[in-house]
């Protein structure tokens, strides 16, 4: 009897002791259970709090409390970073150039739309675009409520497939509007700004919260299929470009040359002019002098003026001859500073 009443008081002890356990045990999962709902929002983040599957507001960078998951979740997301997608889906990537001229065997003759996306531009010709689309999360409670996925990373790959499928529909409608020489030239960043703007007005029809930053025309290229007839085509109106620009810097150097040579004659001539104008005003001054003593003493001028024209006269033809009248002899009067010869 002895024996059994303290077997059962061992057990009793044992029990009693791993009840105990149990209970710190429960305490500490209970306590770490807790513990769980403290997060911490990074900066730069935003997160979506729902309390029983129910929306209940958005947290900003900090730490955070909520109970535990299943009772709270948080859904955390990146509002201020910038994501890269690239969609080449209607894109191939070009063919390596070879030596050769010959038709590559190995291309087919023909687009299968089914291995092989494409657009088709204004004037039914085909190119194959490639983009790139900047974007970053505007607002988490529009973001996690229209971009499917249970966690952030799902949410975030959705949100890529998406905006991929998106903006290659988009610039398939721009692109089917515009001439192939447009889009293969000067217009590649008037259509990147209108798909960027389709692109927005569509997200924002979803109430997506997402913000599109840039879309880039990273690459458009004709089909390989027929991409050496193009390239004979873009040769030949490079060769075009080149004349002209090589005529309109030929025209431009003959109409400066030309302005240089008028502007050199007009100059000629109002110093000319200048010349002409001093000159006369000099004569009409010195006339008016002449007008002047004539007034007073007009025999004294009329003496004088023939005596300077007769010393002019006589000094260019060197001397003057005089014819006697009585017996024809010819005497020569030898003006000074000519020699005799003259």
């Amino acid at each position: 009897m002895a024996g059994e009443k303290n077997t059962s008081d061992i057990i009793v002890s044992v029990l009693d002791s791993a009840f105990r356990f149990l209970k710190w045990i429960a305490a500490a999962l209970l306590l770490l259970f807790l513990c769980s709902g403290f997060k911490y929002i990074y900066e730069g983040e935003q997160a979506a709090v729902f309390r029983f599957g129910k929306y209940n507001y958005t947290a900003k960078p900090g730490i955070l409390y909520g109970w535990p998951y299943p009772i709270t979740e948080v859904i955390r997301v990146p509002y201020e970073k910038t994501f890269s997608v690239t969609a080449e889906n209607l894109w191939h990537p070009p063919e390596e150039k070879k030596k050769t001229h010959r038709r590559d065997p190995n291309i087919p003759k023909k687009i299968d739309p089914l291995k092989e996306g494409y657009c088709i531009t204004g004037d039914n010709e085909i190119v194959q675009p490639k983009l790139k689309v900047n974007y970053h999360i505007r607002d988490a409670k529009k973001f996690v409520f229209a971009i499917q996925g249970d966690t952030a990373r799902e949410k975030a790959d959705e949100a890529a497939n998406f905006i991929r499928s998106m903006v290659m529909s988009e610039v398939t409608r721009v692109i089917a509007g515009i001439r192939i020489d447009d889009v293969l030239g000067e217009k590649q960043d008037a259509i990147s700004r209108r798909v960027a703007q389709r692109l927005q007005r569509k997200l924002d029809i979803l109430d997506s919260g997402i913000v599109v930053e840039k879309v880039q025309l990273t690459s458009v290229i004709p089909p390989r299929h027929v991409k050496e007839y193009f390239d004979a085509v873009s040769a030949e109106k490079t060769n075009i470009d080149r004349s002209i620009n090589e005529a309109k810097q030929e025209q431009a150097q003959k109409i400066n040359a030309a302005r240089a040579k008028a502007y050199q004659i007009e100059s000629e001539a109002k110093s000319y002019a200048q010349e002409v104008v001093r000159t006369a005003e000099s004569d009409t001054e010195r006339f008016r002098g002449y007008l002047r003593e004539y007034t007073k003493n007009s025999e004294v001028v009329r003496r004088r003026i023939f005596l300077k024209m007769f010393d002019t006269i006589a000094k260019e033809i060197g001397g003057i001859f005089f014819v006697s009248p009585k017996d024809n002899r010819v005497i020569r009067l030898v003006i000074p500073g000519k020699t005799e010869e003259q």
